[in-house]
């Protein structure tokens, strides 16, 4: 059988051997050995597990800059290191760096092809996806995932819109992987441009997307314009640098209503707990997302807090699962991330960034849909000082910080002060930045 398809009973007892196995594997490592000290060794280790403290972010990156690059948490040699995963984020804090053993990165792909299995890829089938390469997870884990499939994916995410729709044109592929803003946008730009979706593209499938939340709307057009399912995945750089949750093939939303992602539970411990209790949510209830992972080497994380929020939908699904589920197109998260054209962005860090430059006065930000159908970084900027010579010499440092801070370029209109909202009493909190994206695509 499947491991995902074991009986709840099964599953959880393969967790708690795994988990078992892991803590005494990390006992002895210096990131661990204090949260492990008053851990019983006899017991179930599921049980146990609520005992240890939470990690969060900041408690990694202290780690790692303590003793770099990997942190004392680093539970094998250094040479033992086959590939480095760092968080695609800038929030100031910095990026996190995670190791990967050879098996680790092969574990990555075996778990990144759950999702396109579940969405309908099959041996020989060619599959696209719009991801760049760098040193963060997404890239690596999906090329490795499609290829434990059994096929070499088309990577069009180096190309313009319209070039990604010639290459897929001649590649004719089963399916593709793009967050909402990237579909969005191509469909889009194949309407501007008289591309025939459905006449170019006969044997597309599906579409594989994750990394934005989306409207039911928006899903079940995309559905109609690409002739294609939609699906949903889940995965984080800290869990193993992989998806770790994803639609099975009933898809994203199942008669009219918003679908579930699987919980890759025979690899992981997750908990979905209020954040101001800590007590688990129950059936229908929000939560944060927790991580444990029970088969990395390099880089283990007991009961790490992903900031993420998500729905519990329980543990029963119409293809017989028994696997936790958590609701698709929905994940936002609990502190003011935003991410931008692939780009995790905090608004403090905006902030910061034009108030750092002395000629801006005051300004306000907008993250919405443009007429290409992709998600813009809209700017109104007032400075201290208006003239055309002024704007321009403003216009220019600002797409320079945003290009080089956020890689992002911002679309931007320079208005008078009295245009913008008045941040003057500490009583009324300043949200200089709003999300549209969702009425965007609902449209």
């Amino acid at each position: 059988m499947s491991v995902d398809h074991l009986p709840r009973e099964q599953l959880r007892a393969l967790q708690s051997r795994k988990l078992g196995a892991q803590i005494e594997r990390l006992r002895s490592n210096p990131f661990y050995k204090a949260r492990l000290a008053n851990i019983a060794s006899k017991g179930s280790p599921l049980d146990a597990l609520k005992s240890i403290e939470p990690i969060d972010k900041h408690q990694l990156l202290t780690d790692q800059n303590a003793e770099p690059p990997y942190g004392q948490r680093l539970n094998v040699p250094k040479r033992d290191v086959a590939m480095t995963h760092t968080t695609a984020g800038t929030s100031g804090l910095g990026q996190e760096i995670h190791g990967l053993t050879w098996r680790d990165v092969e574990a990555a792909g075996y778990l990144s092809s759950f999702a396109f299995r579940w969405a309908g890829l099959r041996y020989g089938d060619p599959a696209a996806f719009n991801v760049g390469f760098s040193n963060s997870s997404g890239g690596n884990a999906m090329l490795r995932g499609i290829q434990a499939v059994g096929n070499t994916p088309y990577l069009i995410a180096q190309a313009g819109f319209e070039e990604r729709l010639s290459i897929l044109a001649k590649a004719d592929p089963v399916g593709m992987y793009g967050t909402p803003s990237a579909i969005n946008g191509l469909l889009r730009t194949a309407r501007d441009i008289g591309f025939d979706i459905r006449r170019n593209l006969p044997s597309l499938k599906f579409l594989l997307t994750s990394a934005e939340p989306f409207p039911i709307e928006w899903a079940l057009r995309m559905e109609e314009a690409w002739g294609a399912r939609l699906f949903e995945d889940y995965g984080a750089t800290q869990s193993a640098s992989s998806i770790c949750a994803s639609c099975c093939e009933r898809g994203a939303v199942v008669d009219g209503q918003r679908g579930h992602m699987h919980l890759f539970e025979w690899s992981f411990v997750f908990e979905i707990l209020d954040p101001e209790t800590r007590e688990p949510v129950r059936d229908g209830e929000w939560g944060e997302l927790f991580i444990t992972t029970l088969d990395k080497e390099a880089s283990p994380l007991l009961r790490f807090g992903t900031r993420d929020r998500v729905k519990y939908t329980g543990t029963r699904c119409g293809c017989g699962r028994e696997l936790m589920c958590i609701e698709s197109g929905s994940i936002t998260r609990y502190d003011d991330m935003m991410k931008i054209k692939g780009q995790n962005v905090w608004p403090a860090d905006m902030e910061k960034a034009l108030f750092g430059l002395a000629e801006v006065r005051e300004f306000s930000g907008e993250v919405a849909i443009g007429p290409k159908g992709r998600d813009e970084l809209y700017l109104r900027v007032a400075l201290t000082e208006r003239g055309e010579a002024l704007e321009k010499r403003a216009a220019d440092d600002i797409r320079a910080a945003f290009k080089a801070q956020f890689n992002v370029s911002p679309v931007l209109t320079f208005v008078d002060v009295t245009e913008l909202p008045q941040w003057t009493t500490p009583e009324k909190k300043s949200r200089r930045f709003v999300d549209t994206r969702q009425k965007g695509l609902a449209q």
